[in-house]
């Protein structure tokens, strides 16, 4: 496939992944879903919907932040470092695609989001005087509690 090509097909996929989460989350869809559906309306509670967003924002900088911490070097590329940022942003993904398809199960990945994106704001924290280290721990707690937040709502502790 010509890399043309490729780079079209992932636009394409990505706006109509983006569209079906604006048409989800629609006050006329929400009403157009009756409570027999097999999936809950996750759209329906503004905490999850705050979630997902925290979560979506934390995969973004944790990625960013790799990129700036292997550009840096140092102690900033150690190993586990980078092993927990990759860890805390595949998790955030994970627990927003579980709460955006309405999964039972989101309350677990919600949990292990937390604890994740805690140890990964205490790594990042490490670095006082990096405005993209701080940023990154801050945004983690933010997704931390948000998460705890959304576990402790299904008695999930």
């Amino acid at each position: 496939m010509k890399k043309s090509c490729r780079v079209a097909y992932y636009y394409l996929f990505k706006s109509e992944y983006i569209a079906f989460i604006l048409f989800r989350s629609t006050p006329l869809t929400r009403s157009l879903r009756g409570t027999d559906m097999l999936t809950q309306d996750v759209s329906s509670t503004g905490s999850m919907q705050s979630c997902i967003e925290q979560c979506l924002d934390c995969h973004s900088i944790c990625l960013e932040t790799v990129t700036h911490c292997l550009e840096k070097g140092g102690p900033h590329a150690e190993a586990d470092h980078i092993r927990l940022l990759l860890d805390c942003a595949e998790i955030c993904q994970t627990s927003a695609n579980f709460m955006l398809r309405g999964s039972d199960l989101h309350t677990l990945t919600c949990e292990v989001c937390a604890e994740t994106c805690e140890q990964c704001g205490d790594s990042c924290e490490q670095f006082e005087n990096d405005p993209q280290m701080q940023a990154c721990a801050q945004t983690c707690r933010s997704c931390a509690d948000s998460c705890q937040a959304m576990a402790e709502e299904a008695g999930v502790e």
